[in-house]
């Protein structure tokens, strides 16, 4: 008899300063690609960090200082996908970057979404300060226009493209 997972009553997008305006401005999480060919939006159960979630792996602290601070958005589990079911789906060719992501974190907190997730099912924002926490905005209680986030520039795209170009590389020598 198996035991059945515990869900926890919220799951984070965790993400950074250059992005949070735009997330912030769009008013929704819009999904990602993974490996340039499944569009999906990542949470974690992960409430203190969510590893994978760093720009420069596996240093938080780079990430922190290179992308203008780390944030994360908290919604409901309702309407998201356990990592590991959504993984079966892609047998028998899932990408060779999927071992690559689960050796910087643990895949059994892991959720995902095929949907954009709009602001009214955020219940919290949250900014990482002094190593901990800090809410920004509550769902019905701080309206977004008070949240201050860092003036970032954004990575440019010739930026991000080498960044894929060194990760690709790296999954392709091993």
């Amino acid at each position: 008899m198996s035991i059945p997972q515990l869900i926890p009553p919220i799951m984070w997008h965790y993400t950074v300063g250059a992005a949070i305006q735009r997330i912030l401005a769009d008013g929704q999480l819009n999904l990602g690609l993974l490996s340039r060919r499944y569009p999906v939006l990542w949470f974690s159960a992960n409430p203190i960090w969510e590893t994978s979630a760093g720009k420069r792996r596996p240093d938080k602290a780079e990430t922190e200082s290179y992308y203008g601070g780390l944030y994360r958005i908290g919604v409901s589990p309702s309407g998201l996908t356990p990592w590991n079911d959504w993984k079966r789906t892609l047998r028998p060719n899932p990408p060779q970057s999927l071992a690559e992501f689960e050796r910087y974190g643990n895949p059994s907190e892991w959720w995902c979404s095929f949907d954009v997730v709009k602001r009214d099912r955020w219940k919290t924002v949250e900014r990482l300060a002094d190593d901990n926490w800090q809410t920004l905005f509550q769902h019905d209680a701080i309206p977004l226009a008070v949240v201050k986030t860092p003036d970032i520039t954004p990575p440019t795209t010739a930026e991000i493209a080498a960044f894929w170009n060194f990760w690709e590389s790296r999954n392709n020598a091993n």
